[in-house]
């Protein structure tokens, strides 16, 4: 069984009509390419949507609402229209912009904490009911996709992963309260990971976070994904949050060949072609054609 995660990105809600859609375009094109059934699929893969929004939304309510009083339904009007013109309407609505940073850029704000955010920890505890670190037969294979600060919190966990030893997140300042795992169930989990796959990834900006990163041109600055393992980091010109990743590993350094940067057309204008990723049937496609039969 090869489990694919789902990590979504800032927001102010559930976001499982993209993880349906996507899950769906992802079997259709699989099935088309190796000719199987849905009940194929269905023996293969396992698609598992990580929710963490939870985490951040009580502070970010309270923070809203000392601030400017209860929240309005006009107020979510910026983020929440999906028709464009009518958006355009709320751009000079006020309380729309406070919205926005509250609830959208709050949650950027409180997962650059290197500790207990409580998003690592959210995140981590929905893998692991799934890839069972602590049972005998160790982990399964597993990829996993994430978009935007999702792509950035993907990225942090194969970091610490493959590059960090006995640990899966540093969720605390107390470090007896840290993910850590023996030496057998990180070998598992390195052996089982597969597929990185960014969409829409603001990762560059967020090595702004630690210098030893980015002093000296990013020297410091090590590719994750290793061996057979694979990294996709798809991109809309039109998406002003992503960023190409692949030229931050050039210079002769061999593990620059494990990620592939791909220039992808949404077809949606700036600034919706940030949300356009889970459900293009094109991208999903190229995606398909990572995942082995």
């Amino acid at each position: 069984m090869h489990t694919l995660f789902l990590i979504h990105g800032i927001g102010d809600g559930t976001p499982g009509d993209d993880f349906d859609k996507f899950e769906q375009l992802l079997k259709d094109a699989y099935c088309k390419k190796h000719k199987c059934t849905s009940a194929d699929w269905k023996k293969k893969f396992k698609v598992q949507g990580i929710v963490w929004d939870p985490a951040t939304a009580d502070p970010e309510t309270a923070i809203y609402s000392r601030s400017f009083g209860a929240v309005r339904p006009s107020d979510r009007s910026l983020v929440a229209e999906t028709n464009p013109i009518l958006a355009a309407l709320s751009l000079p609505n006020t309380r729309a912009w406070r919205y926005f940073m509250t609830f959208f850029v709050g949650d950027a704000i409180a997962y650059v904490d290197e500790f207990d955010n409580g998003i690592r920890r959210k995140v981590w505890d929905q893998m692991a009911a799934v890839l069972k670190p602590d049972s005998p037969a160790g982990s399964s294979k597993f990829s996993i996709v994430g978009h935007s600060l999702g792509s950035v919190i993907a990225y942090d966990f194969v970091y610490a992963l493959n590059s960090v030893p006995g640990k899966i997140f540093d969720v605390s300042p107390d470090p007896a309260k840290n993910v850590n795992l023996t030496a057998a169930q990180i070998a598992a989990l390195q052996k089982g990971f597969t597929n990185l796959i960014t969409l829409g990834s603001p990762i560059a900006l967020f090595w702004m976070r630690r210098r030893d990163l980015w002093q000296n041109d990013f020297a410091g600055l090590k590719n994750p994904v290793q061996g057979a393992q694979r990294w996709l980091n798809f991109w809309d010109n039109e998406d002003v949050i992503a960023y190409p990743l692949r030229n931050f590993f050039a210079d002769g350094h061999i593990e620059d060949i494990r990620i592939e940067d791909i220039r992808f057309d949404t077809s949606i204008m700036m600034p919706w072609a940030h949300t356009g990723y889970w459900k293009n049937k094109a991208l999903v496609e190229r995606v398909a054609e990572v995942l082995k039969s």
